[in-house]
């Protein structure tokens, strides 16, 4: 096997000032054993693209197969690899300037190092780097700021790259601290000039230490004023994460910069001189030389007309996200009594622009409040999953603060932003009086894949969470379509234009090549909501965590989940009956407070009718069918049955400050696995939606302490010490060799597994297991996709060995064995799992 001559370049001091700047820090005193050069191959191998990503469940992917199989091999020059659909690619030398051919393709090198030793791997153009035997998330983006901490090995290390731009390069950079504060990715509010308001901020960091960083906390001092500390959590080894921090704000602050310093420092306890108090001569805390690190930075106070950032705490991950506010235009009328408050519209920014790049657009207007959230990045969830729930966050935070017309509240987006327009309108109809969607897309997930049952059960909710199916949703609200056609996405915004047009009575429809920002604000202001007719309800919706209330309606369970579910009812009052009719609905609820009290009611449901009684202590009544499929009045909803709050799905599980716990038994490959799977999402979510997702072991967690947040472990029943503990209950059940979901089992050490679950002892937290039977198994699952808009995935997913590298003319999912949903109940037989084998 031939053997790549890989250099070790030793930089000059030019190279090394470069590499400071790639990685600033305020303490430049040298880690252990440090090494003065930087790694970089010189040379390497490459193979043009041979995978199929398309928005799916499942990708097909031969090299990353054999690396999950165990047959990886260092590769040769005239290496042939084929790909699922047949077609054969060559590895080929190459140097470290790479083609645009081989986007989407690989590149290997090894390369050697002096010592063990940490070091910052910089890959920019990257999507991902296999180092050593562990996948570590890239910088596709090419931020430049984004390195990870790896432990790189003594001597030979081997290095595979998955590109994703003709650019790409990796180098290895000396960790020169342990530590250090991002200022660069600092999230930091404008303070406004006479308001007074809890103000967040937040710096991300990069810690390289190789144990956990705990017991300190995060100092901001704001120049003359008292420092404010706020603990700083848990930080685990070699990881990304966030020291969030209150700011001691200021109202009478003059407008203009301020500087805030933000330390680092030993919780008070720990410190040496803990115990005595300071006089007011001596030097405060901040400034105490037990920082690890310190960084100064800058905060603007802006007048209180002025475009501002906000900032707001994440109920998703407790992060500070930021949004950007563009207030309403003072007027005279402003200060009489009685004046109508401001409306709000909320404008969501197009894929890889910054959403501040709204204000210099967006004129200031009388009577409407602008504000462009964050959405997690700049490409963020494409306005879907994180990134849409961060923008209704930022909108309940900014209400909260400036009394608004909740009647005349809009949503308008272009492009990736239009298309979250019409997802938040389609999934909030309650909320938003009008959308305006410009050069809007409908979804991107893959279409074509596969007609089997497998294949539909992974499909079947991305397609029904597309804004094209839910687009009835808009009936109460004034909805425009604008199309330049200069984005490409003519044929969609013709489709809106034909579905609106089937049943919707106040929408515009318009082809220009210029739509001005005062055109879109005309149509906001002037738009107010309509009264919806209180005696009727309609609305579909393909999951209950998605849409699950309207008025008095309310849907709790669905019989088929992430299948679309309708909902057209209405009610008399003065004959006292509710009437209409559903589809895959199983449980359901309408408040009858408009009613008087008396007897009883008549609901007569899908042709079928129940008397009830007028309940003695609630408000509602509730429907749920029986074994027959019949309506009757619901029995006491059990414990743990499927509803909004908690509805299923693995993405349910990276929400409600998730913990992300790794097995620390087992051999030494699952252990391993284990922690670095763990790492791989933190990061990853850390990159790709500026998100936090803590790690830590399993002998860690507590769940005491942990009883409402969500968590997701890593490895099986064998590996991990909180899976008994958290699946005990479970019918699905993975251990080394099987799978068994309910009586069935399935055998193998090369199973993969994406399970979700309740916590119990909550109503709304959820567990999620992702691993394997084997390590084989476990390896299988590293870099599926479930931080990808356009890919969902259902309660249970269990694959084979072929299912990310098919054989020629398969499909990725003909190897996946079971997937699908559990009933309400969270059972089995009353779920909706199929197999792809029908048979035991």
């Amino acid at each position: 096997m031939r053997l790549i001559a890989i250099s070790l370049v030793l930089l000059a001091l030019s190279d090394a000032l470069l590499a400071a700047e790639a990685a600033p820090s305020t303490d430049t005193a040298p880690a252990a054993e440090p090494t003065s050069m930087a790694l970089e191959p010189d040379q390497y191998l490459v193979l043009p693209r041979v995978g199929d990503y398309a928005r799916f469940a499942l990708h097909a992917d031969p090299i990353e197969g054999m690396l999950a199989r165990g047959e990886w091999s260092e590769p040769e020059a005239g290496e042939v690899v084929t790909n699922a659909v047949g077609v054969q690619a060559e590895w080929a030398l190459a140097s470290d300037k790479f083609d645009p051919s081989l986007v989407g393709g690989y590149a290997y090198a090894t390369f050697e190092s002096p010592s063990e030793q940490t070091m910052l791997l910089s890959a920019p153009g990257v999507a991902a780097v296999w180092l050593n035997g562990e996948w570590i998330v890239g910088d596709p983006y090419s931020t430049g700021w984004f390195q990870p901490p790896v432990l790189i090995s003594e001597g030979r290390n081997e290095l595979l790259l998955h590109l994703a731009r003709p650019d790409a390069r990796v180098r290895f950079l000396p960790a020169t601290t342990p530590l250090e504060l991002l200022t660069q990715r600092a999230v930091l509010p404008n303070l406004v000039r006479g308001e007074v308001m809890e103000a967040y901020g937040s710096i991300p960091l990069r810690y390289s230490g190789d144990t956990p960083l705990t017991d300190h906390e995060v100092v901001a001092e704001l120049e003359g004023h008292e420092p404010v500390v706020t603990a700083l959590p848990r930080i685990a080894p070699r990881s990304h994460d966030f020291a969030s921090f209150r700011i001691p704000y200021a109202s009478d602050a003059e407008v203009g910069p301020l500087k805030l310093k933000v330390s680092l420092c030993p919780k008070a306890a720990e410190r040496p001189d803990a115990e005595e108090e300071p006089s007011d001569q001596e030097e405060s805390t901040a400034d105490n030389t037990e920082a690890l690190v310190s960084v100064e930075v800058t905060l603007d106070v802006v007048g209180p007309h002025d475009a501002r950032v906000w900032t707001h705490v994440s109920q998703i991950d407790d992060t500070v996200q930021p949004y950007a506010v563009v207030p309403a235009h003072a007027s005279d009328e402003d200060d009489e009594e009685g004046s109508r408050p401001p409306g709000v519209l909320l404008a969501l920014h197009d894929a890889g622009k910054d959403y501040r790049s709204l204000l210099d657009h967006i004129p200031q207007s009388e009577g409407l409040c602008v504000i462009a959230p964050y959405g997690r990045g700049a490409y963020g969830f494409d306005w879907e999953g994180w990134s849409a729930q961060d923008a209704i966050e930022a909108l309940d935070d900014f209400r909260s603060r400036v009394p608004t017309d909740p009647d005349r509240v809009s949503v308008v987006g272009r492009g990736m932003g239009g298309h979250g327009a019409l997802v938040l309108a389609t999934r909030h109809p309650a909320r938003f009086a009008a959308v305006t969607a410009l050069d809007a897309w409908n979804s991107i997930a893959a279409r074509d894949v596969g007609k089997s049952p497998v294949a539909e059960a992974l499909a079947r909710r991305t397609q029904a969470e597309d804004p094209l199916s839910m687009l009835t949703n808009l009936a109460g609200a004034r909805a425009t379509i604008l199309a330049t056609n200069s984005g490409g996405n003519a044929a969609a915004s013709q489709a809106f234009r034909r579905s609106l047009g089937e049943f919707h009575t106040d929408f515009t429809f318009r082809e220009s090549a210029d739509v001005t920002w005062n055109e879109v604000i005309e149509l906001s202001q002037s738009t107010t909501a309509r009264q919806r007719e209180e005696y009727k309800v309609q609305f579909v919706t393909p999951a209950t965590s998605v849409l699950s209330s309207l008025a008095w309606v309310t849907l709790h369970a669905q019989q088929r989940q992430g299948v679309e579910t309708l909902v057209l009812v209405q009610r008399d009052l003065s004959a006292r009956t509710i009437s209409g009719t559903t589809s895959n609905a199983e449980r359901i609820s309408f408040a009858i407070d408009a009613f008087q009290p008396a007897s009883g009611l008549t609901i007569r449901l899908d042709g079928q009718t129940v008397r009830v009684r007028w309940p003695r202590r609630s408000s509602t009544i509730t429907l749920e069918r029986d074994e027959q499929g019949r309506w009757r009045r619901a029995k006491r909803s059990p414990a743990y049955h499927k509803g909004p709050m908690r509805s299923g799905g693995l993405a349910e599980a990276f929400s409600n400050m998730p913990q992300l716990v790794y097995g620390t038994i087992g051999s030494e490959g699952e252990q391993r696995w284990a922690k670095a799977k763990a790492r791989y999402d933190s990061d990853l979510f850390f990159y790709r939606g500026a998100g936090r997702l803590p790690t830590l072991p399993d002998r860690e967690l507590d769940l005491e302490l942990t009883k409402e947040n969500n968590v997701v472990l890593y490895g099986n029943a064998k590996t991990n010490l909180a899976v008994r503990r958290l699946f005990a209950d479970c019918p699905v059940w993975v251990s080394p060799g099987e799978v068994e979901v309910g009586l069935r089992p399935e055998s193998g050490d090369d199973l993969g597994v994406l399970l979700a679950w309740p916590k119990r002892r909550s109503d709304q937290a959820t567990v999620a297991l992702i691993g394997g039977s084997g390590e084989a198994g476990m390896r299988l699952t590293t870099r599926l996709r479930y931080f990808w808009s356009g890919v969902s995935y259902p309660d249970l997913l269990l694959i084979g060995p072929r299912a990310i590298d098919p054989e020629p003319g398969d499909l990725p999912v003909d190897d996946a064995r079971a997937a699908g949903y559990f009933g309400s109940d969270w059972s089995v037989e009353n779920g909706d799992i199929v197999w792809r084998d029908l048979a035991l």
